[in-house]
């Protein structure tokens, strides 16, 4: 059977043979909206909340609308446009509207790619910050969570009257799914906030998994920070696997994002009959742009409600790595490739007196490592580069199959996850 697995903006095609492919039910696709416009405009009209934006807001508020950065293929043009429209619409001036990039522990964008997510009017009209994690100066704290979570926000977003948060709702390896609180924390918060509430416990907790709120300590910990910030409105849309829109939730923040999680879980879940030796997973653009984001694909074997892929299998990773192990995340290569074992890049990234940036991502890697061994089928970096991050390259995907029959045997069972980001695999009997 052919399978295509996106990889950067294009796609690797390989077939692979009906006997050793595991069969998955799901996920049920979802339809994209008509009119996307149109679905904003109705999904402001009725918000999960008791009072709409337009009456949130008025002449003498100073608002901050919260966008994702580079690394989120959220549909923000169309998202922005009827938010704004509306803002203005209740007086706020151009002077006391600003939006804020969650760029998190990411890179900041560059000029050129806030253009291209946001548009020129946008950029040329409003002011736009992009956070920066590490720049203490430009925090405001407010004080810990029952988690013990030190809670600093950029001080763009906590000097506004008004917090309007947008973003993409979809699962995710750690808090179950994106959007929502996710916006806050660790959207633009400070690398201390981030580190905190990625703490080993809470990244091991059996509930830190794609899928799963209720119970998993990253997402309660980053909707209680959200809340001591303060949250005022949120528009989510939940996309099918083609990125266009299929839903649009707006509201009080909590209410908004668990409606629509609800929805991305239903769509989302692909039902696998045994357990693979092998799992082909991909992500494609914008996730596969570097290894420190490439994680995502084989964080979704891990990070699932149970393990579809048994211990001592193969994760065979699809990803461009056009940028290599990050632009901006070198630290966390740097924690895998200076040890001289997986067990020692664990045992430092779980140690509370060590600190660094990015180095949740070395402790993930190295996690999955831990149980499988790593093929990543790329061009953007060498085999030296990943067989001293302890993984091994390929350059073709039929090369990293035929590697994976070498050591599973010809009957090697296989799942393939072409759109790793966006489902959910769970075993039928669980």
């Amino acid at each position: 059977m052919n399978i295509r697995f996106p990889y950067g903006k294009s796609f690797l095609t390989v077939d692979i043979s009906s006997k050793n492919l595991i069969p998955t039910v799901g996920p049920k696709p979802l339809t994209g909206v008509h009119n996307p416009r149109e679905a904003v405009e109705h999904a402001l009209d009725h918000p999960l909340s008791e009072t709409p934006l337009d009456r949130i807001a008025s002449r003498s508020s100073k608002v901050c609308v919260v966008v994702s950065d580079i690394t989120r293929p959220v549909p923000n043009k169309k998202i922005l446009r009827p938010i704004i429209r509306r803002l203005v619409k209740a007086g706020v001036s151009a002077e006391n509207l600003v939006l804020a990039v969650a760029s998190g522990s990411h890179r900041p964008p560059s000029p050129s790619e806030l253009f291209q997510m946001l548009g020129q009017e946008i950029v040329s009209k409003f002011k736009v910050v992009a956070h920066d994690c590490l720049a203490k100066s430009s925090m405001v704290d407010y004080g810990k969570t029952s988690f013990g979570t030190p809670v600093a926000v950029n001080r763009v977003v906590a000097d506004a009257d008004i917090k309007v948060l947008t973003g993409l709702i979809e699962p995710h390896n750690l808090s179950g799914f994106s959007g929502g609180r996710k916006s806050i924390l660790p959207g633009v918060s400070s690398i201390e906030t981030i580190t905190a509430n990625h703490s080993p416990d809470k990244l091991d907790h059996p509930k830190s998994v794609a899928g799963v709120l209720d119970g998993n300590p990253i997402h309660e910990d980053m909707e209680e920070a959200a809340t001591m910030v303060g949250v005022d409105f949120v528009v989510n849309v939940v996309s099918n696997f083609n990125g266009a829109i299929s839903k649009v939730k707006s509201g009080h923040f909590v209410k908004a994002h668990r409606e629509g999680a609800d929805q991305c879980y239903d769509a989302s879940k692909v039902m696998v009959r045994e357990p693979a030796d092998v799992a082909i997973v991909a992500t494609g653009y914008p996730w596969d742009q570097n290894l420190y984001m490439t994680i995502n694909g084989p964080n979704r074997i891990v990070h699932s409600p149970n393990q579809v892929l048994r211990q001592g299998g193969t994760v065979i990773v699809v990803a461009e790595c056009s940028e290599g192990t990050g632009l901006a995340h070198t630290s966390f290569y740097d924690l895998l490739t200076k040890a001289s074992s997986i067990d020692e890049v664990i045992a430092r990234t779980s140690d509370p007196n060590f600190f660094i940036k990015d180095k949740w991502e070395a402790h993930l890697w190295a996690r999955i490592m831990q149980r499988y061994e790593v093929i990543v089928v790329t061009g953007g970096m060498t085999n030296a580069e990943l067989e001293k991050a302890f993984m091994r390259r390929e350059r073709n995907l039929e090369n990293a199959i035929e590697y994976s029959f070498k050591k599973h045997g010809s009957d090697a069972r296989i799942i393939a996850l072409p759109n790793a980001i966006k489902v959910i695999p769970i075993l039928e009997d669980n």
